[in-house]
């Protein structure tokens, strides 16, 4: 699998605006005029490897595959939130060069590149306008763009260095595609923003 190799996305993209009616010009004015619009996005996590960073010898980022031992390695609940706090990758599952047991390796390690996944992304942002019309074509519309509305984090793919200190933890959080200031960021980026937006439309 390739490292960008995103298996499942789910985008909308949706703008409404709602026509409310009643028997007051005033109130109509007030009720009427305004547009939602938002942004969802959902996909499957990111693949990634488990390296043996034990040995420095080389075939794969300066670090061997780790060799299995035919144990499960993804642990009970998978590489998700709850890697945040407790480890999702087994420690038993890979051959430890380090241990005194150890003599060497019986060979290329037989795990296939990628083969195991980290947490997947969900954004949700929101706008919310007013438009105001200016003339039979122009248009004012004021309003404000929250992104990331629920101030939810995304994580990053585990420590997948075998011998890490932090293996099998999620140390990190992803920036968010969609934000005033792009994605350069990183969590900078990735929490709540709320953006107050003037434009003229014709």
């Amino acid at each position: 699998n390739a490292d960008y190799d995103i298996r499942h996305v789910f985008a909308v993209d949706f703008i409404y605006t709602p026509k409310f009616k009643t028997g007051n010009k005033f109130a109509n004015d007030v009720v009427g005029g305004w547009q939602v619009g938002s942004k969802i996005m959902y996909h499957t996590g990111l693949p990634f490897s488990v390296i043996d960073t034990n040995t420095g010898l080389g075939n794969f980022s300066d670090s061997l595959l780790a060799t299995p031992t035919g144990k499960a390695v993804v642990v009970s609940g998978g590489c998700g939130v709850a890697a945040v706090n407790t480890p999702c990758l087994n420690t038993n599952a890979f051959v430890d060069a380090n241990a005194a047991t150890f003599n060497a390796y019986t060979g290329i390690s037989p795990q296939t590149r990628n083969q195991f996944r980290g947490p997947g992304y969900f954004g949700l942002d929101l706008n919310l306008y007013r438009v105001f019309p200016i003339t039979e074509r122009m248009k004012f519309n004021l309003g404000m763009t929250a992104f990331n509305l629920m101030n939810h984090p995304n994580f990053a793919n585990p420590d997948h260095g075998y011998g890490d200190a932090q293996y099998g933890m999620i140390t990190s959080t992803v920036g968010s595609p969609s934000t005033p200031y792009g994605n350069g960021l990183g969590f900078d980026a990735s929490v709540r923003v709320i953006q107050l937006t003037g434009k003229l439309t014709f």
